[in-house]
This record gives C-alpha cells, sequence and structure tokens, in this order.
C-alpha cells in the first residue's frame, strides 16, 4: 500500500506541478504563494479512484474464472487461460 501510495503521489504531484497556478501573493494578503490546489483532496480522490479500479479488476477476473470452471473441454482451458 505504501508503494502503491507513493507511486499514486508522484503521478499526482507531476500534473499538479503542471497545471497548478499559484495564487497572486498581494490578493491573499499572506506574503507568499498559495497552492490554488488542496493536496489531500487530490489524494483522497485519486486512492478511491485506484481502489475502484482494483475492485473493478477483481469482478472481472472473478468472471474469468466462473468461466474457466464452467469450461469441460482443455483445448478451450488452455484458450481461455
Amino acid at each position: 500500500m505504501q508503494s502503491l501510495e507513493g507511486e499514486l503521489c508522484k503521478i499526482a504531484s507531476y500534473y499538479l506541478n503542471k497545471s497548478e497556478v499559484l495564487l497572486d501573493p498581494t490578493i491573499t494578503g499572506v506574503g507568499k504563494n498559495v497552492p490554488a490546489k488542496d493536496r489531500l483532496q487530490i489524494i483522497d480522490d485519486i486512492l478511491k479512484l485506484e481502489a475502484e479500479f482494483n475492485f473493478k479488476k477483481v469482478k472481472l477476473t472473478q468472471v474469468y474464472m466462473e468461466c474457466y470452471e464452467h469450461v469441460i473441454d482443455p483445448l478451450e482451458q488452455q484458450r481461455l487461460m
């Protein structure tokens, strides 16, 4: 999970740095650039999407396994594998 999270953080950081526009420090009154995107929300969204993607892969694998279990012919089993 840690390696997956690290990989997703790298991907998100790359695209954030490419597309993010920093707020003007004179408008915010903070005196420094402030990120326009909420990084915790982005990481939360990415992790939820990754979990949903893996869940869909598991469901697809279950369908293939059910098909494999119902095939009687050994040649068809090999082809299905």
